[in-house]
């Protein structure tokens, strides 16, 4: 069976726009022995005209079709065709550094690691602004360049973004611990990405920011529609970790149920719709608050949701002498001591 040194899994679905720059971005690596894997998931407008001209210029891509499953699905797809000694997850309407790659692939073979997480740049199509974004401080690492998660009990969630775009996956290693992605919409990585880092032995990082994540209208109206999702991603992890005796380490416990409780506020605050907000608290309030909520905040604060909107609005921090309000992105610093305000 032909090897490569890298599979690149790509879900498509919708993305004509950007589809020809994501491409770009991966069949010009400086790594060349890859093998690019693009599962058209459905779709509709002309992403599949494009991914067949790539095809017809570059050998090393491959086209699966499937009607429209998701992007896990998509990905699933991906990774039972993957022939790559390593793998990575690019979304086709994002881009990477051209050394990505060979970057990532020298770093896992030197160390010998499951996983490589590194860093990421936001896009933001309105603005067509970059902003760079270190999802965690290497400080919680205490200096160690291969940890696993005995080393960083408290932290290991706090580490491990969910994104599965910023982490390069040895490929024995997904086989060898049956890791999968959910079939949902929206959420489908965070169970493969809280899985991978409680199960690998191995994992390094590197502080480059090799990934580009586009931030579109498209992607943050699909979120509210399908905020339920974060209920079924909870409920399979909290299987998984009981059924593998995780919870048996009470800092293990208490972290992943505080992390959890902060991926249900990031999906209420992208809820346009009242009925739904609506549902999603009572829902929180009949099945989720002992366990994500009360031994966090105090009964007042039951809708910390809700309270997460309203800081965006107004909110007020307090240092050693100085007050700031914020309001609708005023910032007011006033000073305490002295009484005096400072714009």
């Amino acid at each position: 069976m032909t090897t490569s040194k890298v599979s690149v899994i790509i879900p498509v679905y919708n993305t004509e726009k950007y589809l020809k720059q994501c491409l770009d971005s991966v069949c010009n690596q400086t790594l060349k022995d890859i093998e690019i894997i693009c599962v058209n998931d459905g779709s509709t407008d002309g992403s599949l005209d494009i991914l067949k001209e790539y095809e017809h210029k570059d050998l090393r891509i491959k086209i699966i079709n499937q009607k429209n499953e998701g992007a896990g699905a998509a990905r699933n797809k991906g990774i039972e065709t993957a022939k790559g000694q390593y793998i990575a997850f690019v979304d086709s309407d994002d881009w990477i550094n051209l050394n990505m790659l060979e970057s990532l692939y020298n770093k896992a073979e030197k160390t010998n690691s499951d996983i490589v997480l590194f860093s990421y740049k936001y896009y933001y199509d309105n603005l067509r602004l970059l902003e760079k974004f270190k999802y965690f401080d290497t400080k919680v690492l205490k200096g160690l360049e291969v940890f696993s998660y005995k080393d960083i009990i408290e932290d290991i969630f706090k580490v491990f973004d969910p994104k599965v775009t910023i982490k390069f996956y040895k490929k024995s290693f997904v086989i060898n611990n049956k890791l999968k992605f959910q079939n949902l919409y929206t959420c489908n990585d965070v169970f493969f990405s809280y899985a991978s880092a409680v199960f690998a032995n191995r994992v390094t990082y590197t502080d480059n920011y090799f990934y580009i994540y586009r931030i579109n209208h498209v992607k943050k109206a699909s979120r509210g529609i399908y905020c339920d999702n974060i209920f079924k991603v909870c409920n399979e992890l909290e299987k998984l970790f009981i059924y593998k005796k995780l919870f048996s380490i009470p800092i293990l416990e208490q972290s992943f149920y505080i992390k959890m409780k902060g991926h249900m506020v990031y999906e209420y605050c992208h809820i346009r719709c009242r009925k739904l907000k609506k549902k999603f608290i009572e829902k929180i309030q009949v099945q989720y608050y002992e366990k994500y909520f009360k031994f966090f905040f105090d009964g007042s604060d039951l809708d910390l949701a809700i309270c997460g909107t309203l800081r965006k609005i107004f909110s007020v921090h307090y240092g050693n002498k100085y007050k700031v309000i914020i309001i609708f992105g005023l910032k007011i610093k006033f000073q305490t001591k002295k009484g005096c305000l400072k714009l």
